[in-house]
């Protein structure tokens, strides 16, 4: 037991040792370029379709433009590399009826718009 302890001991001795090393190596290159990337995130709370939004977004028989919906927040989120939203429907297809609470399905032109 003696001789395993001492070997645990030396192993981790000697990882701290060359650690060390690797410290003093690393700041050796401080003086290189700043390497920092910035990334701009931007999140936004649940995204849904009641059936009066569905019905707004409606331009044909079987077509939405949601553009609109989204227009006055395009200026805020634009900016970010990426943005985050929960997206509080599913987009079943045009097979299944489209329906706000509590069954949500929503037309895909909504993911259209939110690329936008």
């Amino acid at each position: 037991m003696k001789s395993i302890c001492k070997l645990f001991f030396s192993l981790l001795l000697l990882f701290f040792i060359q650690g060390s090393q690797k410290e003093s190596s690393i700041t050796s290159y401080s003086s290189i370029e700043d390497s920092t990337i910035t990334v701009k995130l931007s999140f936004v709370g649940d995204i849904m379709c009641h059936t009066p939004q569905i019905e707004y977004a409606k331009i044909g028989s079987d077509s939405f433009d949601f553009l609109p919906t989204f227009k006055m927040v395009q200026q805020y989120l634009s900016d970010s590399d990426i943005t985050f939203g929960n997206l509080e429907t599913v987009i079943a297809g045009r097979s299944e009826r489209y329906s706000g609470y509590p069954l949500f399905n929503s037309p895909d032109e909504l993911l259209d718009a939110l690329k936008f």
